[in-house]
């Protein structure tokens, strides 16, 4: 009977996964939605740079994915990550059919991603409205890979930017600068318990 439970509730799930990722690709992968955003213009206005590292939490479809491979360039990589195996397996072939080598799509929660500890320039969230489990393990994983000196953008969504500010100084990260709904942050030192 367990083994029944345990192949009805993957059954249930992978269901949840199928739909959630049609749902955000329908939202984020259609021509229209180019017409509108720009993802070169914006992940350029967040930073985003040739030669960079760049992390991508929540790749989605893609939408920003292949962009941001193109811009850091050939000495540069992307790492996009994904708790849900269809973005996973859209955004691969997305990346192969562009022929492009300076990509890794990885299934990988964003707080425990088992990248390479200081190994980032840059990390981004945009189109994630929510973390499960909370900014906190994401904070302290983000914080693990990147280099001294990265930097992080995060689109306010429908957050009020002041609560974002405030959750992200919680959990010791700066604003340095507001590019129109995103927010850069970098690390800043933990306070030392006694």
């Amino acid at each position: 009977m367990a083994t029944a439970t345990h192949a009805t509730e993957a059954g249930s799930s992978n269901w949840i996964n199928r739909i959630s990722f049609s749902c955000i690709r329908l939202m984020h992968d259609n021509f229209l939605i180019r017409r509108f955003r720009n993802p070169h213009k914006i992940l350029q206005s967040m930073g985003v740079k040739a030669r960079d590292r760049v992390l991508e939490i929540g790749c989605g479809p893609g939408f920003f994915t292949i962009p941001t491979a193109q811009i850091v360039g050939p000495q540069g990589e992307i790492a996009a990550i994904d708790v849900n195996p269809f973005a996973i397996n859209y955004t691969q072939r997305k990346v192969d059919r562009h022929g492009i080598t300076n990509a890794r799509v990885l299934h990988a929660n964003a707080a425990d991603t088992d990248l390479p500890a200081h190994s980032f320039d840059f990390a981004f969230f945009i189109g994630v409205p929510h973390i499960t489990g909370g900014l906190g393990p994401v904070a302290d994983e983000l914080r693990r890979v990147l280099k001294p000196g990265g930097r992080i953008a995060f689109h306010y969504g429908r957050r009020s930017p002041e609560s974002l500010v405030a959750q992200m100084r919680e959990q010791h990260f700066a604003l340095v600068e507001t590019r129109g709904r995103v927010g850069v942050f970098a690390p800043i030192a933990a306070p030392v318990s006694a």
